[in-house]
């Protein structure tokens, strides 16, 4: 399996820390995956015997860097032909219960898959001194695509017509097939109509986009709640030795760290702060490694 990730030079540091908790957490990762880092704007020299190292050039419009997502899925699959790919966001730990086995299971794997976002409506607004507020939802991408998807966000915030549940993408499992729904992601990215009217179109980036063509093609199959959005040591911790956390918050107070299901939470999104995450692979050293 080819696992890949990508960012600018300060995130380097955080691809190195996603390496290293697959090295832990997995004995078999060395021989078996292959670690794919792409470097915009400049040429990375990511340490360890299975890496890749990528330089991939600044975007056009390089505003928002998550929109250069499905361009970097699009040049992966020329490079790597006939293979698993997963890409996971460089600000990802994982845990010891991912298994990519176990979560391509009885998939037909037609489209992309993805982990369910802990909410089922993310949007974003501004409320204006008057009192009202407007709401950026997936409502503006899914009225130009022709999407029969509507977001309501009155007394009874609701969504209707969508095929599956809001997919978070930053675990994307794809392969060649997949290279056409790819194409047309980047097409919609790199929309310089829609991307001049950003919030009004991708309040998620390339998240709004990925999400509105699952539901042009009615795609039903997902990876489920498999993660969790955190920043802490204890947070990290606290998922990984719980056995019965279900529906509960990892941080008290912090909604997106909701845990759905204990048993299928595999990663942990999020993790910018090289104190915790130091702590977090030494605790993985020093109770997983032989």
């Amino acid at each position: 399996m080819i696992i890949i990730t990508y960012g600018n030079r300060a995130y380097e540091a955080y691809a190195y820390n996603l390496y290293r908790s697959l090295t832990l957490t997995r004995k078999d990762f060395i021989e078996n995956y292959t670690f794919v880092y792409y470097g915009i704007g400049y040429r990375p020299n990511l340490e360890g015997t299975n890496v890749v190292n990528i330089a991939f050039p600044f975007p056009e419009n390089p505003d928002r860097l998550e929109f250069m997502k499905p361009k970097i899925l699009l040049d992966v699959l020329t490079k790597f032909k006939n293979e698993t790919i997963c890409f996971i966001d460089a600000d990802v730990i994982v845990g010891k219960r991912l298994n990519f086995k176990k979560l391509l299971e009885n998939k037909t794997f037609e489209y992309p898959l993805g982990g369910h976002q802990y909410c089922e409506i993310p949007y974003i607004y501004t409320a204006y001194p008057d009192g009202t507020t407007t709401y950026f939802t997936t409502n503006a991408l899914c009225e130009y695509l022709g999407v029969n998807v509507k977001v309501y966000m009155d007394g009874n915030p609701r969504i209707e017509g969508n095929s599956c549940r809001y997919i978070q993408n930053c675990f994307i499992l794809f392969n060649d097939k997949h290279y056409e729904f790819i194409l047309e992601w980047n097409s919609i990215c790199e929309n310089k109509f829609l991307r001049s009217k950003q919030v009004h179109y991708f309040p998620y980036p390339d998240e709004t986009v990925f999400n509105t063509l699952l539901w042009k093609y009615n795609v039903t199959e997902t990876l489920g709640f498999i993660h969790t959005n955190c920043h802490t040591f204890d947070a990290y911790v606290r998922g990984e030795q719980s056995t019965n956390l279900n529906n509960k918050l990892l941080t008290e107070g912090h909604t997106p760290s909701l845990v759905v299901n204990n048993d299928t939470l595999m990663y942990y999104h999020g993790y910018k702060n090289t104190k915790e995450t130091t702590k977090i692979l030494n605790y993985l050293y020093e109770n997983l490694s032989s």
